[in-house]
């Protein structure tokens, strides 16, 4: 009983660990299309900042379009939750290979996928400068 015991509480301090190793760290993405799609900011062992580039058609311009959502870390995959922790989460329907940082969202025909990176700077600022690079 007292080995389970403490090889229960070793899972559960890794777990926390891996957790906590995405806070405050950054991720800036790109798709064979886009140079600069869009990001991740982990903000706390259970939420993320996830930031994507739209066209807004009435206005025919880019923007940067921000939303706050619940991930968890399960074997090498960080899952993303649809909704955030004020709406209880939601589904789990996006992943990031934590190895590969390879960020996939599965749709009924395909899977819309997009590279990323580690990015120490201001993800808001270089996300905004590349809206205005390619509005120029």
């Amino acid at each position: 009983m007292r080995t389970i015991l403490i090889t229960l509480l070793s899972v559960i301090a890794l777990t926390s660990h891996a957790n906590n190793s995405f806070i405050d760290k950054s991720l800036l993405c790109s798709t064979k299309d886009f140079p600069v799609k869009g990001g991740f900011k982990f903000v706390s062992d259970k939420t993320l900042i996830k930031y994507n580039i739209l066209w807004d058609h009435a206005k025919k311009t880019e923007f940067v379009h921000k939303t706050s959502h619940c991930y968890l870390i399960a074997n090498n995959e960080i899952a993303i939750s649809a909704k955030d922790e004020i709406h209880n989460c939601g589904l789990y329907n996006s992943f990031i290979n934590i190895e590969s940082l390879i960020y996939s969202i599965p749709k009924t025909d395909n899977i819309l996928t997009a590279s990323c990176g580690y990015y120490d700077k201001d993800l808001e600022k270089k996300l905004s400068q590349s809206i205005n690079e390619l509005n120029i």
